[in-house]
């Protein structure tokens, strides 16, 4: 992408001046999903479910794709959804599903399959998202993606790839070919029968093909019929490539794990000669995932067991020829790949193992041979990164092709990167937070079994007594009946206080599994005391926003307390830490040297490093906003109004308090629309009940632009003063009027204030 401010679209983002807003990485997920519209992003995703639904009911019933069940031409309907897909951007135009496994998610093992079209993802945990935006009418989804997972885990597929066929007749006419002799495969294994098939109007039959292991292969199988191969034909060639593939010439190349298939298209003169199929079943293994037993053969015959010890040694003769003169690195790289101590990585462990695999990665990914390794290496270090300490990982951003770290109160450069160590470090991400938020059982009536205080030790990597010894202070904070008191808490700080490296963490935690609001607010309200007396603002601020952002696609009520205390921490002294309060006053918008200034260095840099995520966590606050707003007191489940405009209050006020590049483009794209009487936002079924608070919103961000904003805001402010008619007329009693015309006064002071500031920098 060419411009970060594009990202920001959806939330009425307007161009930034020439280099004030850089992007804050390219090529990755994220950025490109922002562009979309959330509706469009889950269009895709329902494309994808509904495409391996029909290729699930190829691989279990023939007379599907014969149309016994129904009046189209099920291969055609198969490519309308294949070419459907095709416009979506960074499509590559292969769609992949792939065992994953082990992934730290909440889904059965049978079930653990993604599905990817270029850097678009879905799985189970995607699908049932996506029916919490959009309701119970896509609930079916749901079904067919379980349904699909669950017979591929029975017939033992690992991977499946379906490349998008080219509109040509000659390319649409293989398809039905491919997937005929895929739905036969079985039977035909099974009674010993010729698959019978029709391509270019004749009809054709032959018998399973089988490999260099002699089992049956679907894709060799495919092969033969699609480019007219005799048996005798396709023998010769099969016994040609193995008897090259057991040659020294390809045994140095580091490739000895490769099938006949995979091999025939890394010939330059077959690939140029063969078609190859569209579809491929276990073509890509990866050898993690083709070591699960999966019982039965299925079409891909008998399952691959793939020797890690083998693995292992052919991977350390192809590292040996890369690094030639050098043996000594190329031992450091196999502890790289193999090492199991990354748990135990401190910052400069880490650095140096992130050069190796940056380096490792890029030899792999400039030579051919040793395609074969890449799965395997990726699927190694996922491993070892899952298993960095949650503090190290969850401060790791990368900004274009730089690995930083915040440490000691500024950045670090730790290392380069490319697009398949960012996504590795992306999925631990997501995976380390999916794992606390798994294994922390905490007890809202404070009652703790043994077992909970073992889950406490293991989830914040302190001693069970310690875990005891904080409990028992927590639970000293409630009355006998249960209520939370604010006076014992005071008087238990210093307790607290003698465990600062997790307590904030811990006692966050325990907020969120408070249910009564009663309690939640004083407790809430309370935790600034121990953040002062620990003086550790900006740790306390590092666990809020990263709980913040950890899924950026949904809203949860611990949202906003999470703003809420980000912002009084930020704040060097605040006259409301010894009150109860409910928002942030818009008067903290005043507030000029009253900041943390480590604090403020910090929000800005991890903001900026995770644009992508914090601005879809904006676009999700919107949209669940909109959709209360339209459906609020219907028989649909839906946030309360007041929360989510409290919620992106709050948020307004913290990114107009820190400022950066990503703070400013999103202010300056909700001016766009709360700075408009036309926009949707004020003609919902709701928003004449809500008048107030949504002018209240604009009064923030013309205080929050005036902050923060450039010289070319100066225009968009002085658009929203020529709307003020418009705005008047949202008004319909007297006070609205006066808050329209303070808020139309304001539109100067802000103006004041960024042509001071500009004239100041100068």
């Amino acid at each position: 992408m060419s411009d970060s401010a594009d990202i920001l679209q959806q939330l009425g983002g307007v161009s930034s001046p020439p280099g004030e807003l850089a992007p804050a990485r390219e090529s990755v997920q994220e950025a490109e999903t922002a562009v979309e519209s959330s509706e469009q992003l889950d269009h895709w995703r329902m494309l994808l479910v509904d495409l391996v639904y029909q290729l699930n009911g190829a691989f279990r019933d023939v007379h599907y794709w014969e149309g016994a069940k129904t009046d189209k031409d099920p291969s055609k309907e198969f490519v309308k959804i294949l070419h459907k897909l095709q416009p979506m951007p960074s499509s590559d135009g292969v769609v992949r599903i792939e065992f994953r496994g082990n992934s730290g998610t909440k889904v059965s093992e049978k079930t653990d399959y993604t599905i990817r079209l270029g850097d678009l993802m879905v799985d189970v945990a995607a699908v049932s998202a996506m029916i919490k935006r959009i309701g119970i009418r896509v609930k079916h989804f749901e079904g067919r993606i379980i349904k699909s997972f669950e017979a591929f885990s029975a017939q033992g597929f690992d991977t499946i790839k379906v490349r998008i066929p080219e509109a040509s007749d000659e390319s649409l006419g293989k398809m039905p070919v491919c997937m005929r002799i895929i739905s036969c495969f079985n039977k035909a294994v099974e009674n010993d029968d010729p698959i019978e098939y029709v391509k270019n109007g004749q009809s054709l039959s032959l018998k399973p093909v089988l490999n260099e292991s002699h089992q049956p292969d679907p894709n060799l199988t495919q092969l033969a019929a699609l480019n007219d191969l005799s048996p005798e034909n396709m023998q010769e060639m099969i016994e040609k490539v193995s008897a090259l593939m057991k040659g020294p010439n390809f045994v140095s190349s580091g490739q000895p794990s490769a099938t006949v298939y995979q091999t025939i298209f890394r010939i330059k003169s077959l690939r140029q000669r063969l078609t190859r199929p569209a579809i491929e079943l276990n073509c890509d293994r990866p050898p993690q995932a083709a070591r699960r037993q999966t019982g039965g053969g299925g079409p891909v015959g008998a399952p691959v067991n793939l020797d890690p010890a083998v693995l292992k040694a052919n991977m350390a003769k192809f590292v040996k020829n890369a690094y030639g003169d050098h043996p000594e690195k190329a031992g450091q790289v196999m502890k790289t790949i193999y090492s199991d101590d990354y748990d135990q990585l401190d910052l400069s462990g880490l650095e140096g193992r992130l050069q190796l695999i940056t380096e490792l990665l890029s030899t792999l990914e400039s030579n051919d041979k040793s395609l074969e390794f890449m799965q395997s290496v990726l699927e190694r270090i996922q491993t070892g990164m899952d298993q960095l300490p949650p503090d190290i990982l969850d401060n790791l951003i990368i900004d274009r092709d730089e690995i930083k770290i915040w440490q000691e109160d500024e950045e670090k450069v730790i290392g380069k990167s490319n697009d398949n160590l960012l996504n590795i470090i992306d999925s631990a991400k997501d995976r380390s937070a999916a794992r606390k938020k798994m294994m922390l059982a905490l007890r809202a009536d404070g009652q703790f079994t043994d077992q909970n205080y073992e889950q406490l030790s293991k989830t914040f990597n302190i001693s069970i007594q310690e875990a005891e010894e904080i409990v028992g202070l927590y639970q000293s904070c409630f009355d006998d009946q249960g209520n939370f008191q604010r006076a014992l808490f005071e008087k238990n700080v210093p307790g607290f206080a003698d465990h600062p490296q997790r307590i904030f963490e811990i006692l966050w935690e325990f907020l969120r599994e408070i249910p009564r609001r009663s309690d939640r607010l004083p407790f809430l309200n309370s935790l600034q005391l121990l953040v002062k007396e620990i003086e550790q603002p900006t740790q306390a601020i590092k666990i809020l926003v990263s709980d913040f952002i950890f899924d950026p696609g949904q809203v949860n009520f611990p949202d906003r307390n999470a703003l809420m205390l980000a912002i009084q921490f930020l704040r060097s002294y605040n006259k409301e830490i010894h009150m109860d309060i409910e928002i942030t006053p818009e008067e903290v918008l005043m507030v000029k040297k009253g900041l943390e200034p480590g604090a403020t260095r910090y929000l800005i840099w991890k903001i900026d490093g995770e644009q992508n995520r914090f601005v879809e966590k904006m676009v999700t606050i919107r949209k669940k906003l909109i959709q209360s707003f339209e459906q609020e007191g219907s028989d649909l489940k839906v946030l309360p109004i007041r929360f989510l405009l409290a919620l992106e209050r709050e948020a307004h006020i913290f990114l107009a308090l820190i400022g950066g590049k990503t703070a400013t483009a999103v202010i300056r794209g909700a001016l766009n629309v709360y700075g408009n009487p036309a926009s949707q936002i004020f003609l919902l079924k709701e928003s004449f009940n809500h008048m107030p608070a949504l002018l209240q919103h604009l009064s923030i961000l013309i205080r929050g632009i005036g902050r923060i904003g450039y010289e070319s805001d100066l225009t968009l402010l002085d658009d929203i003063k020529k709307r003020r008619r418009g705005f008047m007329g949202l008004a319909e009693d007297p006070r609205q009027m006066a808050l329209v015309k303070r808020i139309m006064d304001g539109i100067d002071s802000a103006k004041h204030e960024i042509s001071s500031r500009m004239t100041n920098d100068k």
